[in-house]
């Protein structure tokens, strides 16, 4: 093995072109591998970007979608008591000011990227927007039937139960993007108001939907006999 070697030497030390062709190689094969361990680097960086965008773009759809659960249920929350108070009702121009639901404007920028996202979470977020849109649409229909004072009670209050089911959307699809609102402690609250607005704003889905259901039962109990 050694003469081999020593032969190998020899020969290279004899021709002058084999000695500048094996450096020639030598040298090839180092920048080849430095090219592949800096595509390396450059992919983990690129994915390492790629989740952070994912992140951003998450955090951005989910907390705009957390901001239109609760604006959306205080406009039909609004209505809601529009429909319980025939006396003393304010006039068309103020709510319409109380009523209007203004167009998103993170998902609309971040539309086209929303399909970097999980499957569920893109499903959740497509429809959560979906119904974003129609009651965005019945809160106008409502604005031009009190304005113009052609307000059908019934027709109003589905418009109100349609509402608050979308809100309770809006908060579950926030949830899965950003995590639920952590919950204080229910010893700490006080009074009904506080508890209300506890199982509004923080509570997941199975505890929206039950404050739901108990505040649309209190309101027809309220309302019932002015139907």
């Amino acid at each position: 093995m050694g003469g081999w070697i020593r032969s190998g030497l020899e020969w290279i030390t004899a021709h002058a072109w084999a000695g500048a062709l094996l450096g020639s190689l030598v040298g090839l094969l180092a920048v080849l591998l430095g090219a592949l361990y800096n595509a390396r680097l450059n992919r983990k960086r690129d994915s390492r970007m790629s989740l952070q965008e994912v992140d951003s773009i998450r955090v951005a759809i989910g907390s705009e979608l957390r901001s239109f659960a609760l604006s959306m249920d205080e406009r039909f929350t609004t209505l809601q008591r529009y429909i319980g108070e025939p006396d003393g009702r304010p006039g068309g121009g103020e709510m319409a000011i109380r009523l209007r639901l203004p167009p998103p404007v993170l998902y609309v920028a971040l539309a086209g990227r929303i399909g970097m996202l999980k499957k569920n979470e893109v499903l959740a977020v497509v429809q959560a927007w979906s119904l974003v849109d129609m009651a965005r649409l019945l809160l106008e229909a409502s604005i031009e039937s009190i304005a113009s004072d052609n307000t059908d009670k019934k027709l109003l209050r589905q418009r109100v139960g349609f509402g608050l089911d979308a809100c309770v959307e809006c908060h579950e699809a926030a949830d899965l993007l950003i995590g639920p609102v952590p919950p204080p402690q229910i010893a700490t609250l006080k009074t009904e108001e506080e508890k209300r607005q506890w199982f509004r704003d923080t509570s997941p889905g199975a505890r929206y939907a039950r404050w739901r259901v108990s505040r649309i039962k209190g309101s027809a109990e309220s309302g019932g006999d002015e139907a």
